[in-house]
């Protein structure tokens, strides 16, 4: 890499790749819009937890949106990030709507849940 890669150019460009809009990307990311628009402009970085959230929604590697790496393959699904997102059917995306507005208390226990019976079935 030669030169300094903002997170801001590189979250625009996954953003234009994929075809998603600040808005798409707030409603499956959870974050405001606010935030997501001081996240474009460079105004705000940010934590990791959100990065990582970003990085699983755009589906690519998130040291690749921070400029860290030249290397957008989001490490998950070995995903180039020219190819295509992987489409979720409206079921699971208004699952996922519906989890996240879950109070943190109560996220908990669904996580460990889900994670048991996944155990349960895969494992």
């Amino acid at each position: 890499m030669t030169r300094k890669v903002r997170f801001s150019d590189r979250l625009n460009e996954a953003m234009r790749i994929r075809g998603i809009k600040a808005v798409d990307l707030h409603r499956k990311t959870g974050l405001s819009e606010s935030t997501i628009s001081q996240y474009r402009s460079g105004y705000a970085q940010p934590r990791d937890e959100n990065l990582i959230t970003i990085s699983e929604v755009l589906q690519v590697n998130p040291l690749w949106l921070k400029g860290l790496t030249d290397d957008p393959t989001y490490n998950a699904w070995n995903m180039p990030i020219n190819s295509e997102p992987i489409k979720l059917t409206d079921d699971e995306e208004d699952l996922i709507y519906k989890l996240r507005l879950i109070p943190a208390a109560d996220a908990d226990f669904v996580t460990r849940f889900v994670n048991a019976k996944y155990n349960d079935m895969y494992q």
